[in-house]
């Protein structure tokens, strides 16, 4: 058998760099694409999961109401129950304001409670606690 010719060499040498740099930059600007768009990706990749999951709901209800009916039926059904779950979280957030007070004291006279040594972790942490009251 005959060695290949020195320029079928290169070539194929060359082909397979080009190739690889190709690679590289293909890899970069799609690393780059999903970094700087990310502003724009993230949402539609959240309406596309919230599709995926409403779609056998509005389907079920497409059958009796009609598409159009059935995809406004399910909306106000996701906006009430979102507005329900904020409503929920304001309130316990509220009242966690309120009772904020009384829960620190409490920390705070349970920790005097216990028979601190001078440089004990307990007592640091005991100390931080007065200092951030003040």
């Amino acid at each position: 058998m005959r060695p290949a010719p020195l320029l079928s060499r290169r070539r194929h040498a060359t082909t397979e760099a080009l190739v690889g740099l190709y690679s590289v930059v293909l890899t970069v600007s799609v690393i780059a694409t999903l970094y700087f768009g990310r502003a724009i990706l993230v949402p539609l990749a959240l309406a596309g999961l919230l599709t995926f999951v409403l779609t056998p709901l509005v389907s079920r209800l497409e059958r009796g109401i009609g598409r159009a009916a059935a995809v406004t039926c399910v909306t106000v059904l996701v906006f009430c129950t979102l507005g329900a779950i904020g409503w929920v979280i304001a309130r316990q957030s509220l009242d966690l304001e309120n009772q904020l007070h009384n829960y620190r004291a409490n920390i705070v006279e349970k920790l005097h409670a216990l028979d601190l040594s001078k440089d004990g972790t307990v007592k640091r942490f005991s100390e931080l606690l007065v200092e951030l009251e003040s």
